[in-house]
């Protein structure tokens, strides 16, 4: 049973690290079902026995609903951050970075009256089994009702399910790594690009929040353009690739035809110690190209009455020597 629930919950619905909850809405009212916080970083010492945190589980609903409250490990979906929750033993990753196997839940289920709430207690265990760094696992709160009202069978396909991730840390463990795979410009030749993305890697034992500018300078080393790294706060988990995007702010008009340099000062947060990464890109706007066309077309006929004058001038002295 609690395989194939494990199963359903797999549907990755989150992004990880959002700033807000995500409400599963009741069919027919405005209100709806909510659990908070959406995630919690948790830290936990050395020789810190457990450490015990709560989640609120709210009904506003017009209606009474049951839950079944469960843990569960997670990891990454893919490159855009999104969660997978995984079985404990489905995967080397969730082997290696769950949460599940020391997480202990104060009751295995719930029930709320319309407008009732209810704080659930999770205490983590400091096992000797639970090694350093981080590791990930989710509250998940299934609904026993469908959105009709009507009792969960299996002839219901659509399942509630509410979660709130949990990323701790335990003390003890090697300095995070985080490093920069690659960096793709937006493909505008002819047109300043709005955005930067760059592809991180946390090859660490713990999740970090990447922080940092990228600078965009012209041929001449002038700053033209500049954005602010991650300003969602969105983590990377350890082990795995996330694509970050960066808006860019356009400071001053960049008319000058070459080569442009990306240049990205990074850091994680918790350490001051930055790093830099250097990529680039062509550009050419239309001022610009209208510009260095007019220049070669000066140099050409410059050339060209020069070469002439070359070749006439020794006919003209000739001629004027009377020979």
């Amino acid at each position: 049973m609690r395989k194939s629930s494990l199963v359903i919950a797999g549907t990755a619905w989150a992004v990880l690290l959002v700033c807000q909850s995500l409400p599963v809405l009741a069919a027919g009212s405005k209100a709806g079902i909510e659990i908070s916080p959406v995630y919690q970083n948790v830290s936990l010492g050395t020789n810190q026995p457990s450490v015990t945190n709560y989640v609120t589980l709210v009904n506003s609903t017009p209606v009474p609903e049951s839950f079944a409250l469960s843990t569960v490990d997670f990891g990454s979906l893919n490159e855009t951050g999104g969660v997978a929750f995984l079985g404990t033993s489905s995967s080397s990753y969730a082997r290696k970075y769950g949460l599940s196997r020391w997480m202990k839940l104060n009751e295995s289920s719930v029930t709320l009256t319309p407008g009732q709430s209810t704080n659930i207690a999770l205490t983590i265990e400091n096992s000797p089994s639970l090694s350093y760094g981080g590791h990930y696992g989710a509250i998940l709160a299934t609904a026993q009702t469908a959105p009709s009202g009507s009792k969960i069978s299996a002839h219901v396909g659509v399942l509630e399910v509410l979660s709130s991730l949990f990323l701790l840390v335990k003390a003890g463990g090697p300095m995070p790594n985080l490093r920069v795979i690659s960096q793709r410009v937006e493909d505008r030749f002819l047109q300043m690009p709005t955005q930067i993305d760059t592809l991180f890697q946390d090859q660490g034992d713990v999740h970090v929040v990447p922080r940092g500018v990228i600078n965009i300078t012209d041929p001449t080393g002038k700053l033209v353009a500049r954005g602010a790294l991650d300003v969602n706060s969105s983590a990377i988990l350890p082990a795995t690739l996330r694509k970050y995007s960066t808006p860019l702010l356009q400071l001053t008009s960049a008319w000058l035809p070459g080569y442009y340099k990306v240049s990205m000062v990074y850091r994680y947060d918790g350490t001051t110690a930055t790093k830099t990464f250097v990529s680039g890109f062509w550009y050419f706007d239309f001022a610009g190209l209208w510009i260095l066309v007019f220049l070669v077309l000066v140099l050409v006929c410059a050339g060209a009455l020069y070469v002439s004058r070359k070749r006439w001038m020794p006919r003209l002295k000739w001629r004027r020597s009377g020979k």
